[in-house]
């Protein structure tokens, strides 16, 4: 492969995966409310016209910070939802940065972490109906999206101790696949060389795992295979260094898009 097929190639690939990456980057509904605090709704003349202290934990579950701009309470009766508030303080557009904690590459819980947003309700009627979701306005990279994100169920004056969101553990065979695969894949291109040349397989290996460096700062960044393009001019067995370098940042560009791969 020459080096300007390879840099087209590269062009297009990275602009079409930072697109892929952008509409399916796990911002997309990234919201839950995991716990609230809330008075029954079966009615209690005695809580008639008086108010009582209201909150809800919101949880971001995407990968991602994004930034909170609005949350409006849906499906209520009975009652007059006061001002939303942070600590104390009316809530205003704000960053939220993500809540998963990993305890692996493949497993991650939110331990019991969240923005908690308190409010006052003052009960208008005997019997009530507390909401029954959030329409949440927020941004990510600019762009305004809006989610609505249901209240649990169970009706608690308290937070659960504890809600945990794990992810599936990664499919181990497939991770052994895709190896196996890289590595009929070398062993292929070494079978192409041109010419015997020392540490032949060495490089390759070095060639493919230069190609399969990157950075990843919500933008991909191919380093790698850019260094490799502009910098690198090896004299013998260039096409097949050049082809593992590209096979690299292939399998980079997969391991990405699925990464249990």
């Amino acid at each position: 492969m020459s080096k300007k097929l390879a840099l087209i190639y590269v062009i297009a690939v990275v602009l079409v995966y930072n697109a892929y990456n952008y509409v399916n980057n796990r911002v997309i509904n990234p919201f839950m409310i995991d716990a609230s605090k809330s008075i029954t709704e079966n009615g209690d003349a005695n809580l008639l016209h008086t108010k009582q202290d209201y909150n809800f934990r919101l949880v971001n579950t995407s990968d991602k910070a994004v930034n909170l701009i609005n949350i409006e309470l849906q499906g209520y009766q009975g009652i007059k939802p006061g001002i939303l508030t942070v600590s104390g303080k009316p809530l205003t557009v704000q960053g939220v940065k993500s809540d998963r904690v990993y305890s692996s590459p493949s497993s991650w819980s939110t331990n019991s972490q969240g923005l908690t947003l308190e409010y006052q309700v003052e009960i208008l009627e005997p019997k009530i109906q507390n909401p029954k979701s959030a329409l949440i306005t927020y941004s990510y990279f600019g762009i305004k999206h809006k989610q609505v994100v249901n209240f649990p169920s169970a009706q608690s004056a308290q937070f659960s101790n504890n809600m945990m969101l794990t992810s599936k553990n990664i499919n181990f065979n497939v991770s052994i696949f895709s190896t196996f695969i890289m590595v009929l894949l070398l062993i292929f291109i070494y079978t192409k060389r041109e010419i015997d040349e020392g540490y032949l397989g060495w490089k390759i290996f070095g060639y493919y795992y230069l190609g399969a460096f990157n950075l990843n700062f919500n933008l991909l960044i191919p380093l790698g295979i850019i260094i490799c393009l502009l910098l690198f001019r090896p004299n013998t067995n260039a096409k097949i260094k050049m082809f593992s370098a590209t096979t690299g940042f292939t399998f980079m560009i997969f391991s990405n898009v699925f990464p249990y791969i």
